[in-house]
């Protein structure tokens, strides 16, 4: 064995150990990767968290704001009674405008208006709790129902619940709540106190100068147009005692207005006619005709008369409010109502928020000709008709039923209506003769009428003492046919028609549908009716009526008395000088023409004839972009001045003593003694404001002595010529009130 052997064999065994960092690695990755574990755990965790919290939340606000939309469609319905108090109040104190002071008028429209709001919510029997039913009457039954939705008080003391107290600042409404429950379960509660504010109105008084400003057309006789095509007309028009005609194929649109007025009849006559006046444009007329146009009224009309549907085809569509404020019972010229004349002619009254028709239609008999040598001179009478919406068709409903006309010991003899000329005279020869016939009746009040069962006396209970039926004659075909017809009172003949078509609607509808296309309404529009209405339907092809609805009490009645006379005294005053206040308007001034109480015309026609050229006189103003005119001119009794190529664009104002026709496009004021006539070629005629203040500040020359133009208006001294006129306090311009901003909410929580 060799040393290399022998120490090979004598080594030590080795010993193998694990030293440094060798393994940790996969250690830190372990652990790594279970703290990303538990982290990605607690996102999700949280994630689920805040899904559940958001879904959780989702439904809160979508029931929250179910429970909110309740609230809302209760203060719309605040809304509206917040406005009849404010409109019944103002007028009442307007009524006795002349009586009070300035603080008088504001505590009196005080008191009336939290005395209209008080009765309207009181519970019966008292006047410190309002009405639950009323306030939930507010709701729509279709999306809050008794399942989902309770109106509670968020009193537990049943003498403090539902608590109503009246303050000099309004009416508080305490206590309201409102739980909503939403189809999952999800409950949200609403508690609020509802505070009804007293509007902030000054009764100070007003002016008595009209707003020139605000017009762009003043025709002291007539406006009427020979123009084809659209006509877009901008500001305030006055068109005359005469009346507004739009004829032909013209078709004028009325924007940024406060008002369209005339003393008479505005009429849309034509096939392709049109008229439309804009949304906030007040109208006023006595008469509205539509003969075979189309009329759209989409602001608030005030009517003192009638809107008759003359001609074939014509069309009517009224939006936001009509006031047919005439409410006589015997003379058909001063009773507002709506009558449709024409074959398949339509009115739409749906898009109406308030209906207002005081009067009643006539049968308008009194211009019928017959051969008066025979029958006497104007004994053809107006026979007043049971409907406050009349139509031709439902006239024959106020014929004597045949089976009550000569009858003897209850015998029908003659028994026809109508009548030929021989069996009228047969008629009166068996009234005459009391020795054969001496218990003979022209018309029998005591004999039952098949079709309603009962006998007329019911209708007519002093038939002894009145006729109760008027003879109406036309001539036809070379004879007299005589026609019979109920006379009755308003309350008896709204009576008679409801009975006469509850019992006869089949044939009412038959008669209906020859003569007319849809007559629609809305089942959420104000209506207040002296009389009935008659609604059609062409796809159904049935009728509905709608009863009237007179006020019920005194008080109410009392009401709407005050308000219809202070609309008369409005229109007066605008017709007469062209301001809302009667009480402003002197006995003078009354006895004169707008143009009249406008225009100094004695001076006008010195100045024009001394001065002027060719009966003309242009007042001429250089401004910063050119040269303002004013044109005058004497033309009472010669050619209307025509307004057309040749003349200045730079025109803004014309004053004529005659007739003036726009033949162009017009920017200003144009007051006519005469006749305003619209051509084709004027599409756009519009007011300016701003010019026509400059213009007006115009002199007739650089004398010292020179008037401006103003000084040719009655009292224009009087104007403030700062860009605005001094007009007069609209008291039916309710604008400047925001009637959401009286109600407001306090003490309101949500759980």
């Amino acid at each position: 064995m060799t040393n290399r052997n022998k120490n090979r064999n004598l080594q030590k065994p080795r010993k193998v150990l694990l030293s440094g960092n060798q393994g940790s690695s996969i250690v830190l990755v372990i652990v790594a990767i279970a703290f990303v574990g538990i982290l990605a755990s607690v996102i999700l965790s949280l994630a689920m968290t805040n899904y559940q919290m958001k879904y959780t939340d989702l439904h809160a606000k979508d029931n929250f704001y179910s429970a909110e939309t309740a609230l809302d469609q209760i203060h719309t319905g605040l809304e509206g009674e917040v406005s009849n108090a404010f409109s019944k109040s103002y007028m009442e104190v307007f009524q006795k405008y002349g009586q009070y002071s300035e603080e008088q008028r504001e505590n009196n429209f005080q008191y009336l208006y939290i005395n209209y709001l008080r009765n309207t919510f009181r519970e019966s029997q008292t006047d410190t709790k309002y009405a639950l039913a009323i306030i939930k009457g507010y709701l729509d039954p279709d999306i809050f129902t008794d399942e989902n939705t309770v109106l509670t008080s968020t009193e537990t003391d049943t003498e403090e619940q539902f608590k109503m107290t009246a303050l000099s600042s309004g009416i508080v409404l305490k206590g309201l709540k409102i739980l909503y429950t939403d189809t999952q379960g999800y409950v949200s509660v609403i508690s609020t106190d509802i505070r009804l504010a007293v509007p902030d109105i000054t009764f100070t008084q007003s002016n008595s100068m009209p707003d020139l400003f605000e017009f762009s057309l003043v025709a002291n006789h007539q406006l009427t147009g020979t123009n084809t095509g659209t006509t877009n007309i901008k500001g305030s028009v006055y068109g005359g005692e005469d009346g507004i005609q739009v004829n032909g194929a013209s078709v004028w649109n009325f924007t940024d207005a406060v008002r369209v007025l005339t003393d008479k009849e505005i009429s849309v006559t034509g096939p392709n006619a049109e008229l439309n006046i804009g949304t906030d444009i007040m109208l006023w007329a006595d008469n509205l005709v539509v003969d075979n146009g189309v009329m759209k009224l989409n602001g608030s009309a005030y009517i003192g008369d009638d809107l008759t549907l003359q001609g074939q085809n014509s069309n009517v569509v009224l939006n936001n409010a009509y006031y047919g404020y005439g409410n006589s019972d015997t003379e058909e010229a001063n009773s507002s109502a709506i009558v449709v004349n024409g074959r398949n002619s339509s009115i739409d009254l749906s898009g109406l928020d308030k209906l207002l028709l005081s009067g009643n239609t006539f049968i308008g008999t009194q211009t019928v000709s017959y051969d008066e040598s025979t029958y006497g001179s104007g004994n053809n009478k107006d026979i007043l008709m049971g409907e406050s919406l009349g139509l031709k068709s439902s006239q024959i409903a106020y014929l004597v039923p045949p089976e009550c006309i000569g009858v003897n010991d209850g015998k029908t003899i003659i028994g026809k209506n109508p009548m030929t000329s021989t069996e009228y005279a047969a008629l009166l020869e068996y009234a005459n003769d009391n020795t054969n016939y001496p218990d003979f009746e022209t018309v029998s009040f005591t004999t039952i009428v098949k079709n309603l069962g009962k006998t007329l006396s019911y209708y007519v209970p002093d038939y002894a003492s009145t006729s109760g039926y008027q003879p109406i004659f036309s001539q036809i075909n070379g004879d007299t046919v005589v026609y019979l017809y109920l006379v009755m009172d308003e309350d008896n003949s709204s009576r008679y028609f409801r009975d006469y078509y509850n019992l006869n609607s089949e044939k009412t509808d038959k008669y209906l549908k020859l003569y007319n296309n849809d007559i629609k309404t809305d089942e959420f529009t104000r209506i207040t009716t002296n009389g009935n209405l008659l609604t059609y339907d062409t796809s159904s092809k049935a009728s509905t009526l709608i009863e009237d609805t007179k006020p019920e009490t005194a008080d109410d009645s009392a009401a709407l008395n005050s308000e219809e006379s202070s609309y008369e005294g409005v229109f007066e005053a605008l017709t007469t000088k062209l301001i809302t206040n009667i009480s402003e308007v002197s006995d003078t001034e009354k006895a004169k023409s707008v143009f009249e109480n406008l225009i100094l015309e004695t001076d006008l026609k010195t100045l024009v004839n001394t001065k002027g050229t060719g009966k003309i006189f242009t007042f001429e103003m250089d401004v910063t972009n050119g040269s303002l005119q004013a044109v005058f001119v004497n033309n009472e009794s010669t050619d209307p001045y025509t307004y057309g190529v040749g003349q200045s664009d730079e025109i803004r104002l014309i004053i004529a003593t005659g007739d003036v026709v726009i033949a162009k496009n017009f920017t200003g004021l144009v007051i006519a003694k005469g006749t305003i006539t619209i051509e084709s070629g004027a599409n756009i005629i519009q007011s300016n404001e701003e010019d026509l203040t400059k213009i007006l500040q115009c002199t007739s020359s650089d004398d010292e002595d020179s008037k401006r133009v103003i000084e040719y208006f009655v009292n224009g001294s009087n104007y403030i010529l700062n860009g605005t006129g001094i007009g007069s306090s609209d008291i039916l311009e309710e604008d400047f009130i925001k009637v959401s901003d009286l109600i407001v909410n306090e003490n309101w929580t949500k759980q």
